[in-house]
C-alpha cells in the first residue's frame, strides 16, 4: 500500500513524496511535487497524504487550476493508530463523511498513513460516484492486503524480515517501525545497495538501532561497491551508530546472509533491507522459488 501516484478518470491519489529518483522528477520538493501534481485533471478530485508544505501549496494551486477538489491528510481526514503486533495493527480513520475502524494486514506507521489516503478515495467514490463498496468487503481488502518485501517475516528461526527501504524517507520509517513492532535482544541487519541512491542520509536513520551491520552487494550492474559502502559508514559510525557496533563486509551475498542467518539467535531479529533487486534475490532464497516465481 506504498503507491506514490494512481490517477483514474474519476479520482487521482498522490500519497507521498520523498527525494527519491531525483535524476528523473527534479532536485527539490517543489519540482517532484509539480511532477506529480501532473496527474490532476481537470474536474478529477485528487486525494493527497503529502505533508511538506510546499508540496502541498504545489497541490491546491494545481488542484485550483484544474477546479479539482482535493483532500488533503491532515485537514479534510485524518487517522489514528490504535495497536499493533508483528502480524497485524489497526487504525481509526476519520473522514468527512464518517469515521470506520480498520485492521491492517500491512505493517508500520506509515501504511496506516497509506490506508487512510486510499480509504479517502473509497469514500469519494462511495459517496460522489455511486460506487457501491460493502463495509465488509472494504475491510476483508485492508486485512487481507500484502507486499512482498515490506516488513515481510520471511523465516521464523531465525526470525528474518525483509524491507525494501532503500533511500532515506524508506530507512526513517524502517528505523521507526521496526522496534515499534518487533521485540528483540540484538538488531543484525543485512544491508546493499545501488550506486545512485541518497545512502549518507539512508545510514544516519538505520545505524541508531543496528547492532551487527552486514554489508554486502546485489547482484545487479548498477551495485554500491562494499568497501565505498563501508567507508560511508566509518565516516558517520562515530556520531550516528550505536558504540559497540559490529561492522562485517562480505561482498558475496549468498554468504552475507548465511552469516546473518548464523549470528542472529533465537531472541534476535535479523533484517534484509537495501535494494530491492536485492531483496527478491533473498526473498526466493528462503522461500525456495524459482526466477519464475518471484513475480517482481
Amino acid at each position: 500500500m506504498d503507491v506514490t501516484n494512481i490517477v483514474t478518470p474519476i479520482v487521482s491519489l498522490i500519497t507521498n513524496i520523498g527525494m527519491d529518483h531525483t535524476d528523473v522528477l527534479g532536485d527539490t520538493i517543489e519540482l517532484i511535487a509539480k511532477e506529480k501534481a501532473g496527474i490532476i485533471k481537470p474536474g478529477v478530485p485528487v486525494v493527497s497524504c503529502v505533508e511538506q508544505p510546499e508540496a502541498i501549496e504545489v497541490l491546491r494551486k494545481t488542484a485550483q487550476e484544474q477546479r479539482s477538489p482535493l483532500y488533503l491528510l491532515g485537514e479534510q481526514f485524518s487517522y489514528e493508530r490504535l495497536e499493533g503486533d508483528d502480524h497485524e495493527q489497526s487504525m481509526s480513520f476519520h473522514g468527512p463523511f464518517r469515521e470506520l475502524v480498520l485492521k491492517l494486514s500491512l505493517l508500520g506507521e506509515h501504511q496506516c498513513k497509506n490506508a487512510a489516503g486510499v480509504m479517502m478515495v473509497l469514500e469519494v467514490l462511495r459517496q460522489y460516484m455511486a460506487f457501491v463498496l460493502e463495509d465488509e468487503a472494504i475491510q476483508s481488502g485492508f486485512r487481507s492486503t500484502a507486499w512482498a518485501g515490506r516488513l515481510e517475516l520471511v523465516n521464523s528461526e531465525p526470525r528474518i524480515v525483509l524491507d525494501g527501504a532503500h533511500n532515506p524517507e524508506g530507512a526513517q520509517m524502517l528505523a521507526r517501525s521496526i522496534p515499534d513492532i518487533y521485540k528483540y535482544r540484538k538488531l543484525n541487519l543485512m544491508m546493499g545497495m545501488l550506486a545512485n541512491k541518497h545512502h549518507r542520509g539512508y545510514l544516519e536513520h538505520i545505524l541508531p538501532i543496528v547492532d551487527t551491520l552486514i554489508l554486502t552487494e546485489p547482484d545487479f550492474r548498477k551495485k554500491m561497491d562494499v568497501e565505498a559502502l563501508h567507508d560511508l559508514v566509518e565516516q558517520l559510525k562515530e556520531t550516528k551508530a550505536k558504540e559497540n557496533l559490529e561492522i562485517i563486509v562480505e561482498r558475496d551475498w549468498k554468504k552475507a546472509l548465511e552469516l546473518l542467518m548464523s549470528r542472529t539467535e533465537r531472541e534476535d531479529l535479523g533484517v534484509v533491507t537495501g535494494t530491492l533487486y536485492m531483496i527478491s534475490d533473498v526473498r526466493a532464497t528462503l522461500l525456495h522459488h524459482t526466477d519464475s516465481e518471484k513475480g517482481w
